[in-house]
């Protein structure tokens, strides 16, 4: 069974089967039949899962109690892959559209292989967090294409954000950040090598445009707070808000296409920008403040993945409200 899942997994992530080895030691074979659930919103995270054979739906409860399809997931795909972003409950469920067969692959043995440095930790992590980027990316495209809206805010003009090089006194920011507060300053400082500094005044835009400098940059908010937003013509809608501490642009960041949202500053901003092909400078320079980087990405594609989903949810809900008083 061993060399099926790895065999599943190196199709599905694209990676190497011999790079996928040692996570056979931590997964346990399961079976379940039609109709059935694996597991339910609201219900702790154990681990992630692999279809052997069959059919998986992943639905949400929406307001009104009603259940929105997500996707629908047949062989050699995954599920449950926010239990290795965050430590979140389920926010969606599972349920078998046919028998299913499978592997799970629990939470605490992989965090395991992570804090042992292992490779095939650090590499399937990786793959989830692009899998889990372009879920969120469909879906987003299915918000872009509702037409119920949420939220709206007035649509300014681009100003162009001030771009500087980043002194070492940003550190000192960093550090009060409770996600970054066992840190120390030096650290911060080879981090902010990598960087550029972004002042932006409230209600300006980045529109990521070609050219751009920011276009593949992820974003930390170190003062202020930036929407991310759905341009609907002379307006934007609100999908959340990102503040101090928080990282944004994740989404075209991590799978490597354009961001598929328009960024707007809520208030006057401080944010460090870091581009996508620094990353690799910064993993050779200091892997370890890579790898909590890397973690802090995970959590805020989680947590983008949830509130996507539930911003779909209030949309179908309100349109199916309005389908209703209208007839």
């Amino acid at each position: 069974m061993s060399t099926s899942l790895i065999t599943r997994l190196s199709n599905c992530l694209n990676l190497e089967p011999t790079i996928l080895e040692g996570l056979a030691v931590i997964a346990s074979p399961f079976a379940i039949e039609s109709g059935e659930f694996i597991f339910r919103q609201g219900e702790t995270a154990i681990g992630m899962y692999v279809v052997d054979h069959g059919r998986v739906q992943i639905k949400a409860r929406i307001p009104g109690d009603d259940a929105l399809s997500i996707v629908e997931l047949g062989e050699g795909e995954i599920f449950g892959e926010l239990a290795f972003l965050d430590e979140e409950d389920r926010s969606a469920s599972a349920i078998a559209v046919t028998a299913v067969t499978g592997w799970s692959i629990s939470r605490a043995g992989f965090r395991g292989l992570l804090h042992g440095r292992q490779p095939v930790a650090r590499n399937v992590l990786e793959c989830i967090q692009k899998k889990v980027a372009g879920r969120i990316r469909q879906t987003l495209y299915r918000i872009i294409e509702s037409s119920s809206v949420i939220n709206l805010q007035r649509r300014t003009s681009v100003v162009s954000p001030r771009w500087s090089i980043p002194e070492a006194s940003i550190a000192s920011l960093l550090e009060t950040f409770s996600t970054t507060g066992l840190m120390l300053v030096p650290r911060w400082v080879n981090l902010l090598e990598q960087c550029h500094l972004v002042e932006i005044s409230r209600g300006a835009r980045f529109d990521f445009d070609e050219g751009d400098e920011g276009r593949d940059s992820l974003l930390w908010v170190l003062r202020g707070a930036i929407r991310e937003c759905v341009a609907r013509g002379d307006e934007l809608e609100q999908l959340w808000v990102t503040g101090p501490g928080a990282l944004g642009a994740v989404v075209g960041f991590v799978d490597g296409e354009p961001h598929p949202l328009t960024l707007q500053a809520a208030e006057d901003s401080l944010v460090l920008a870091l581009p996508r092909h620094r990353l690799a400078h910064l993993e050779a320079q200091d892997s370890l403040l890579a790898i909590f980087l890397q973690n802090l990405i995970g959590q805020q594609l989680a947590l983008a993945q949830r509130r996507v989903n539930r911003h779909l949810g209030r949309a179908i809900g309100l349109h199916r409200f309005n389908h209703v008083t209208d007839h």
